[in-house]
């Protein structure tokens, strides 16, 4: 356990409770169980139940079965939510199998946390607007910004103009 952190105990048992991810057979599969800033990644979970077919006609997407799921949770822990060690002695029983492979997958979550897009849908601070909503003030102010500060500093900039009208 970390230092800092309290686990919730059982009374009667005298074991740590279990979360809601370590509930769940495949958490990793599951949008809800996973962090903001990972939730947009993870769209593979409407498939794994199965697809009928929009013209009705054949059999569409099959669900997926249990060791395939098996496959998939295991993978998206690994490449999605960087459960991967660059260990030599943890290395053969990962998919993501070689040392070049595990740092590309924390490598790629290390780059999704310093995201400032990423930061701010995950934090709610992000409201989507067209460019017709901003005035030309506004759109000059952004001019030789890269895109991705503009939005973000244009979302806050218009929260405070709503906040003095």
């Amino acid at each position: 356990m970390k230092k800092g952190t309290a686990s919730k105990v059982d009374a009667k048992s005298k074991k740590p409770k279990k979360t809601k991810r370590q509930k769940v057979k495949y958490p990793n599969l599951r949008k809800d169980l996973n962090l903001k800033t990972r939730r947009d990644y993870v769209t593979h979970h409407v498939y794994t139940d199965g697809v009928t077919s929009v013209t009705g006609e054949g059999e569409g997407i099959r669900a997926l079965n249990d060791a395939e799921l098996e496959w998939l949770n295991k993978f998206e822990g690994e490449y999605t939510n960087a459960s991967v060690s660059q260990k030599e002695e943890r290395l053969e029983d990962q998919l993501h199998n070689t040392k070049e492979l595990a740092k590309d997958c924390t490598d790629r979550n290390n780059s999704r946390n310093r995201c400032l897009l990423n930061i701010a849908k995950s934090t709610n601070h992000l409201k989507f607007r067209s460019w017709e909503e901003f005035d030309q003030g506004t759109v000059a102010a952004f001019d030789g910004l890269d895109l991705e500060f503009a939005i973000i500093a244009g979302t806050s900039l218009l929260d405070k103009k709503e906040d003095d009208d």
